[in-house]
């Protein structure tokens, strides 16, 4: 059982202990990439319905376990939030070749000073590139 399924976990989040959202977690913990929503229903297998599995999706995102990720109009992806600081925002890498997506939590994402009266709710912040493994796959390398 991973740190991020402990009772203490889900009491700090305000949210009880489902079998789906443990089931979850424990996927998006088992990975070092974030994953899609189908790689986790495939992983997990299709035991809790579509409903139940994206409404569980829905509300570890609005309660700050997981956090989405937007490499492009058609990848959207999940990784469990590895900081506590649910404002500190981070940069991520995808990359172009095997479409795997990398939190960069080392890499803050950038501040912007915003018009009066606007309120910034999140920043996306992707690098695209190759990683070491697809690199390795180019010519002349």
């Amino acid at each position: 059982m991973g740190e991020g399924m402990d009772k203490e976990f889900w009491r700090q989040h305000g949210l009880r202990r489902t079998d789906c959202r443990m089931a979850v977690v424990g996927c998006l913990e088992a990975h070092a990439t974030a994953l899609s929503a189908q790689s986790l229903r495939e992983e997990i297998g299709e035991i809790y319905d579509r409903t139940t599995f994206y409404r569980t999706l829905l509300t570890l995102e609005e309660r700050g376990v997981i956090h989405r990720i937007v490499a492009d109009s058609e990848v959207v992806k999940y990784a469990l939030n590895v900081r506590r600081d649910l404002t500190e925002q981070h940069a991520h890498f995808y990359c172009d070749g095997c479409k795997q997506v990398w939190c960069l939590t080392q890499l803050a994402a950038p501040r912007y000073a915003l018009r009066a009266g606007f309120t910034m709710t999140r920043v996306d912040c992707v690098v695209h590139g190759l990683c070491a493994e697809c690199a390795k796959l180019l010519p002349g390398r």
